[in-house]
């Protein structure tokens, strides 16, 4: 069976064992970040990159859909043509 959650590698629990040796009830949590272009309308249709965060310990089945609130914005990262610089392979 082919899994794709985090938790599910034998790195995992290797390291969730040598974690909790030295520091009794530590775990892991891994950070993950992600982001899709998207059309902002409070910017006057202007297209920007939301990076949402969330961690690792979620199952995906949660945290890929926006109504369970599993994953929180962090910023934008704005688009831009970058017309300001004339040389091409610069851009």
């Amino acid at each position: 069976m082919l899994t794709r959650e985090m938790h599910t590698g034998r790195w995992w629990w290797d390291t969730q064992k040598k974690l909790e040796k030295d520091k009794p009830g530590a775990t892991i949590i891994p950070i993950l970040l992600s982001s899709d272009k998207t059309q902002v309308t409070m910017f006057r249709n202007k297209a920007a990159y939301p990076i949402y965060m969330t961690i690792g310990n979620i199952p995906k089945e949660i945290w890929q859909q926006p109504s369970h609130n599993a994953q929180i914005l962090v910023g934008y990262l704005p688009t831009t043509k970058l017309k300001h610089i004339s040389n091409k392979v610069a851009r």
